[in-house]
């Protein structure tokens, strides 16, 4: 019962202060702007670093060595993307002859980037290059004006 009353009083402390209530199911698309200029999701960027790794390494890697290369080139306290976020998008990606499964080991599935996927890769770098320059800029101009840290500073850590 207290828990009732506890979402009334705060219904009712949202309706006198004339906010708007946040209906988690909404679509996001489709009702606010992003805040941040990356309109990418995660699982769009996600598919992009996939296609961009295996086509680097040129080389079938199985899932565990593409997290690791996020984890190395972002860092794991920034994103850090379970097997349950990447495996659905590798599975994606081979529905769509991206990238193809090849059987080195009985237990594992490494994965090849495909010509078909290369010529994607080709593709979203281009569209996706504006928005990861834009974010930079954003961040950038972010850190400096709160923190007074620009890149010209070897120093990384803000205070």
């Amino acid at each position: 019962m207290k828990s009732t009353k506890k979402s009334i009083k705060n219904s009712n402390l949202i309706n006198q202060k004339g906010l708007k209530k946040v209906n988690p199911k909404h679509d996001y698309k489709a009702e606010y702007t992003r805040l941040f200029p990356t309109k990418m999701s995660s699982s769009n960027f996600l598919s992009f670093y996939t296609l961009h790794v295996l086509a680097k390494q040129n080389r079938p890697l199985y899932g565990k060595e593409i997290l690791a290369f996020l984890q190395d080139t972002i860092g794991s306290a920034v994103w850090k993307p379970s097997h349950g976020t990447l495996y659905p998008i590798l599975n994606k990606l081979t529905a769509n002859n991206l990238i193809e499964n090849i059987k080195i080991e009985e237990d594992k599935k490494y994965y090849a980037i495909t010509e078909l996927g290369r010529e994607e890769l080709e593709i979203k770098m281009r569209e996706f290059k504006p928005m990861i320059i834009e974010s930079y800029k954003f961040f950038s101009k972010l850190i400096e004006e709160i923190y007074g840290f620009n890149e010209d500073q070897n120093d990384t850590t803000i205070s």
